[in-house]
């Protein structure tokens, strides 16, 4: 396991879970990962949102997940329809 400082390894990566803590440091650093075919998930809120693939939280004592499927796209991921289908599906078109 690396940490979030270690760019350089995320091009090898090819999930990169970001802890909640991590994300607030980092202010949603996604940058150097962005274009890359990494699957990001985290249990930060708003992660999907702001450009993560993945985003799991807790819903009435269930573990649930968006998919944030213009992030996926973006990294040049294919998410099967089975996933997407378990999911709550955002679409964000100003992901960069």
């Amino acid at each position: 396991m690396k940490r979030m400082s270690a760019t350089p390894f995320w091009r090898g990566c090819q999930l990169l879970f970001i802890a909640d803590g991590e994300a607030r440091r980092a202010g949603g650093g996604l940058g150097g990962v962005k274009t890359l075919p990494v699957l990001t998930v985290s249990d930060s809120k708003g992660f999907s949102a702001n450009g993560g693939i993945i985003e799991i939280y807790v819903d009435s004592g269930r573990i649930r997940f968006v998919i944030n499927v213009d992030a996926a796209e973006h990294s040049g991921l294919r998410l099967s329809s089975r996933l997407l289908g378990l999911a709550k599906v955002i679409r964000n078109t100003h992901v960069q």
